[in-house]
């Protein structure tokens, strides 16, 4: 069997932009829900949500285009930044990989499909487009 080695990682979430963030959250017991406005329908929701806002400020200067990329794009490109600005990784090895994991993807295209082309709405094609 071969070995896999991690060589670096990152995460964004509503407790952090890097993991470094997120684990001294957590240990502080900073929890990231909070209480969020949503439409028409719900005054308020307990919900974790990553704050734009604070992940613009931090990732404008760093991604070139940034607002060429939907939300979901800026936030895989802000992690392999990050992950690989940590490691000595070559991306462009046949041996390196990157994983990226998702529970939303770019779930808020459903609603404005007309804006982006059909392929960002697929995680695989969307990381080969991201190439």
């Amino acid at each position: 069997m071969k070995k896999v080695y991690i060589q670096s990682d990152s995460m964004i979430t509503s407790l952090g932009q890097t993991t470094e963030e997120n684990f001294n959250n957590l240990r502080k017991n900073i929890t990231g829900v909070k209480m969020h406005h949503i439409g028409n329908i719900y005054k308020e929701l307990p919900l974790s949500l990553i704050d734009k806002d604070a992940f613009r400020q931090k990732a404008q200067a760093i991604i070139e285009d940034f607002d060429s990329y939907t939300f979901f794009e800026q936030i895989m490109l802000w992690s392999v930044i990050d992950a690989l600005a940590k490691s000595s990784i070559d991306p462009k090895s046949k041996r390196s990989i990157f994983i990226i994991s998702t529970t939303k993807g770019n779930v808020e295209l459903l609603k404005t499909q007309e804006k982006y082309k059909k392929w960002k709405q697929s995680l695989e094609e969307l990381a080969k487009g991201l190439n």
